[in-house]
C-alpha cells in the first residue's frame, strides 16, 4: 500500500549552526506528529554533508549549494566563511530548488516557509514566490525582544533598513516556555504579529532522532554508569561559542581537580580549546575525571549520577537542564547566553553565576551548588520549573500555540484573527 500523502509541506530554513539546527529539527518531528503534514528541512551543504544519516519519518534533510569549499570534516565553516554565502549565494539557490519541478518538493504545493530569523536572507526568497512564512526564534521571548526593537531603533536612525526583514511576519514561533518571568508577560507584539511559544513541545522527542555535527563520544554513559548518585559534575561550552582563552582553561581544569569530585568536560579536541589543559592533566584526573570531544548531552543530563552542569548557558542547553532537573553553575560567553544567565541566577534561582575561571572560584562554586543549603535550594526550584514547563500551565500554552499555528497554515487567517486568537493561559484548555 502506498504512504499516504501529507497534505501541508513545510520548508524549514535554520541559521547554519547545531544550536538552531537542533530545536528546528525537534520543531519538525511535533508538526509531523501533529499529523497530515511533511516538513522539508533545508540546510547549507556544508551542514548536510555532516547531518546526511538523519531519520526522521515525515522529515527530509536537503542541500543547498552554498560554493564554500569545505570536505566535510573537522569543523563546519564559521560565520567569517558563510555569511557572504548566505547573503549573496544562497538565495538564488534555494528560489531555483522551490520553483523546479524537480526541486525541494517536486509537484507537491508549499504550505509555508518556517525561517530562522537569523536566517533571514530567505524571507525576500519566500516573497518573491508569494509563499507564507512563520518566523522561528530558537531563544527565550526575553532574547527575542531584544531583536523585537530594531524598527524603532530604524525609525531613530540608528540601525540601516537592511536589518528589517522579518517586520511584515505575522506569526513567531518562539522556542520559549509561558511564564518564563520578569515582563515578558506583558509584551505587546506589534498589530497583526502574535508570538507562539513552542518551547515545551519540543521536549517530546527521541533525542537519537536528531544529529550532531560532530562524532559523539558513546563511552560516556558507561563512565557515568559507574559514578555515585548525584556525584558528577558535568561541563560543556556548547557547539558553536568562541574558544575561551587559555588561561580560562586552565583555571577551570584545576578547579575542577581540586573539587575532588568527578567530573565529564566536552572540550573540542583542537589546539584552540585544549592549548589551556595543563601538561599531563588527563593522565592526572584519569581516576576522576573523563574529557571527549563530544557527548550525548541530552542523555547526559538525564543521567542519574549528573549532580550540576557548568554551562555556557545556550538556551538549548539551559531548557535540557530544567527539563532533567539539574542545578548549573553559570559561565556566559556571548551573544543571548548572558541574558539567560540572568533568567537562571535571579529569576528562576536554579543556578549560581561564576564570576572567573579562577581555580578557587571554579572550587567555591562547585561546592556551593553540590552541597549545604543553597545547593539544596536550587535544587527544589530546578524541580518546581522543570514541572511547571514538562506538566503544568506552559505545557497548556506551547499545545495551544501548536494548533494555532497548524490553522493559520490551514485558514490563511486574518490579522483581526489572530489578535482575537492570541494565546494566553487563559483560554489553552
Amino acid at each position: 500500500m502506498a504512504a499516504k500523502v501529507a497534505r501541508y509541506t513545510i520548508i524549514f530554513v535554520p541559521f547554519p549552526a547545531q544550536g538552531h539546527v537542533t530545536p528546528m529539527l525537534r520543531l519538525a518531528r511535533t508538526l509531523v506528529d501533529h499529523g497530515d503534514v511533511s516538513v522539508t528541512v533545508a540546510v547549507p551543504d556544508f551542514i548536510h554533508c555532516r547531518m546526511a544519516q538523519l531519520s526522521i519519518l515525515g522529515v527530509a534533510l536537503v542541500s543547498i549549494p552554498s560554493s564554500i569549499q569545505d570536505d566535510g570534516n573537522g569543523e563546519p565553516p564559521g560565520p567569517p566563511s558563510f555569511l557572504h554565502a548566505i547573503e549573496h549565494y544562497m538565495p538564488a539557490q534555494l528560489e531555483g530548488m522551490l520553483t523546479t519541478e524537480r526541486g525541494i518538493v517536486g509537484a507537491r504545493r508549499v504550505s509555508c516557509l518556517v525561517v530562522d530569523l537569523l536566517a533571514s536572507w530567505a524571507i525576500p526568497v519566500a516573497a518573491r514566490l508569494g509563499l507564507p512564512v512563520v518566523g522561528f526564534w530558537v531563544g527565550m521571548l526575553a532574547t527575542y525582544r531584544t531583536v523585537a526593537v530594531i524598527p524603532e531603533l530604524m525609525d531613530k536612525g540608528l540601525i540601516s533598513e537592511s536589518v528589517n526583514r522579518a517586520k511584515n511576519i505575522r506569526s513567531i514561533l518562539v522556542n520559549s516556555i509561558n511564564g518564563e518571568g520578569g515582563d515578558s508577560e506583558l509584551y505587546d507584539p506589534p498589530q497583526g504579529q502574535e508570538i507562539l511559544p513552542v518551547g515545551p513541545l519540543l521536549f517530546n522527542h527521541d533525542s537519537k532522532k536528531t544529529t550532531a555535527m560532530w562524532q559523539v563520544d558513546q563511552t560516556c554513559i558507561g563512565w557515568l554508569d559507574k559514578q555515585s548518585v548525584g556525584s558528577v559534575i558535568y561541563v560543556s561550552f556548547g557547539s558553536w561559542a568562541a574558544p575561551m582563552e587559555p588561561e580560562k582553561i586552565t583555571g577551570f581544569a584545576h578547579g575542577l581537580e581540586a573539587s575532588g569530585r568527578p567530573f565529564l568536560w566536552v572540550l573540542k579536541n583542537h589546539p584552540s580549546w585544549r592549548a589551556g589543559l595543563p601538561d599531563r592533566y588527563m593522565e592526572k584526573v584519569a581516576c576522576h575525571g573523563k574529557i571527549v570531544s563530544w557527548a550525548p548531552q541530552d542523555d547526559i543530563l538525564k543521567h542519574k549520577a549528573v549532580g550540576c552542569y557548568i554551562t555556557h548557558c545556550g538556551w538549548n542547553s539551559v531548557l535540557e537542564a530544567v527539563r532533567h532537573g539539574v542545578r548549573m553553575i553559570c559561565f556566559p560567553i556571548s551573544s543571548d547566553h548572558f541574558i539567560n544567565c540572568a533568567y537562571i541566577v535571579h529569576m528562576w534561582e536554579v543556578g549560581i553565576a561564576l564570576d572567573s575561571s579562577d581555580q578557587s572560584n571554579v572550587k567555591d562554586c562547585i561546592g556551593r551548588v553540590m552541597e549545604g543549603e543553597k545547593g539544596r535550594h536550587l535544587q527544589q526550584m530546578v524541580n518546581k520549573l522543570r514541572k511547571t514547563i514538562t506538566v503544568g500551565e506552559a505545557m497548556c500554552v506551547a499545545k495551544r500555540s501548536l494548533s494555532l499555528f497548524m490553522e493559520r497554515i490551514k485558514n490563511n487567517l486574518s490579522d483581526e484573527d489572530i489578535r482575537r486568537n492570541q494565546v494566553t493561559p487563559q483560554n489553552c484548555g
